[in-house]
């Protein structure tokens, strides 16, 4: 009978087992926890940054690696470092010193959404092809349907159009014939494809379709703690196996360095991402702590005398030319009047000035609306996001629209001013490109 009991009872535990460690108190589980990658007090890298890493901001010492972040228009003033940036800049570092960047090469994204390195290559090789399922739950942030017909209203520069091709496609299933490009790469999406068996199917598919001696730039997330645990995500022991031993590419520039600031595992941001001016570098969701990490893959090179290999050679110069936003905007009221907490109602026409098209299709990013702020009488912002509306169709260069901007009235009585501006959701405001806006005072009553 007290064997019985005691099995019972050990089934109990085991059953509950997970539960009871989740509602233990953090602090107390994050004594218990340690690290799988190694941590160091600082690193610096003033030449060569080692293609196969965590990401980091010690690249930026770099004026190669800087550059790279430069021509993705990535490096901008007030601007905090932020990983997904990290991907991009690393790749094209990587790729530039390995020469792959000729204008005679084709590339091939998977799961690429509208990343800005497409628009950067778009600009330096010959084709340029964009892969992604364009729905579903990524849809809205980072693989807009609208890509599909409208690339350039995700561009954050001037690009050549008829060198990118956007396809729906599964990453693991890719449609194309063997050996068919000179390099392939993919930002943090292999571990949203359904876990790692998943995972190592489009491996296998991107080793199928690089031509031999390609190059095949991964990135993915990283689990940085013991007691971390995330759906498709990857450990430290799993990189070789999935990414190497199971689809038969070789590590190229040098094994994986697994090391990393001591100062982002003190104060990971969370996530989801919480704006702060901090550098994102790891992020913690519940008990997890996570990061990037590039691989730089090679499909091992043809033997002597076969003809069909990757493209190698010296990269297309090519300098970036941003997207001018201005608008030209008047109304045809001075002065409002309005009642505490009652509708507001500006009309306005609104030209665009500028040299890019002010798409107005409901994506979560990159769409045009006419924005405003809430001003003190003497200037300063009491309220940021004060009013938004969508503008009634989409306005090319030279064209004007006409759209009446809705607002409800400050709750306390005073002289007020709104400003009126655009905003490109997600990318900037229009004024810090030097774009006038227009300020109409406000009498609440």
């Amino acid at each position: 009978m007290n064997s019985i009991k005691a099995h019972s009872i050990l089934r109990w535990l085991c059953r509950h087992a997970r539960r009871l460690v989740v509602r233990m108190p953090r602090g107390l589980l994050a004594a218990l926890d340690s690290y799988e990658v190694v941590v160091v007090d600082r690193l610096s890298y003033r030449q060569d940054v080692p293609f196969n890493k965590l990401c980091g901001i010690a690249e930026l010492e770099s004026p190669e690696w800087r550059k790279a972040l430069r021509d993705l228009d990535l490096d901008r003033e007030n601007v905090p470092f932020h990983r997904k940036a990290w991907e991009f800049a690393h790749a094209v570092y990587g790729l530039r010193k390995l020469g792959r960047l000729p204008p005679d090469a084709v590339a091939l994204g998977v799961g690429s959404g509208h990343e800005p390195i497409l628009y950067f290559l778009a600009n330096k090789i010959r084709k340029v092809i964009a892969t992604d399922i364009y729905e579903g739950d990524f849809a809205a942030g980072h693989g807009s349907p609208y890509m599909l017909d409208y690339p350039e209203m995700f561009a954050p520069f001037h690009f050549r159009k008829d060198h990118l091709q956007v396809l729906v496609m599964d990453g693991r299933k890719l449609d194309f014939a063997d050996n068919s490009f000179d390099f392939v790469f993919s930002f943090s999406s292999i571990e949203h494809f359904g876990g790692h068996k998943e995972a190592t199917t489009a491996m296998c598919e991107m080793f199928r379709v690089l031509k031999p001696g390609g190059i095949a730039v991964i990135t993915t997330e990283l689990i940085l703690n013991k007691l971390g645990r995330a759906w498709g995500f990857f450990r430290r022991k799993g990189i070789k196996l999935i990414f190497l031993g199971a689809t038969g590419f070789d590590l190229v520039g040098g094994e994986v360095d697994y090391r990393i600031e001591r100062r982002f595992l003190r104060s990971p941001m969370d996530f989801p991402y919480r704006a702060t001016g901090e550098p994102c570098v790891v992020l913690k969701k519940n008990l997890t702590l996570f990061t990037s990490i590039s691989l730089f893959l090679i499909k091992p090179p043809p033997d002597e005398g076969e003809r069909k290999k990757a493209a190698t050679g010296e990269e297309r110069p090519h300098d970036i030319r941003r997207y001018i936003h201005k608008a030209e905007m008047a109304s045809s009221v001075s002065r409002l009047l309005a009642r505490a907490g009652e509708p507001i109602r500006i009309p306005l026409k609104v030209g665009n000035a500028g040299d890019v098209v002010w798409y107005n299709y409901p994506s979560e990013t990159h769409t045009v609306r006419l924005g405003a702020h809430l001003l003190s009488a003497n200037g300063d912002c009491l309220q940021w996001d004060f009013a938004r509306q969508d503008l009634p169709f989409s306005v090319s260069p030279g064209e004007e629209s006409r759209a009446d901007l809705i607002a409800t009235a400050p709750l306390r009585r005073g002289n007020f001013i709104i400003e009126i501006d655009l905003v490109k959701e997600g990318v900037l405001w229009f004024a810090e490109q030097s774009s006038p806006t227009l300020r109409i005072p406000l009498r609440v009553e």
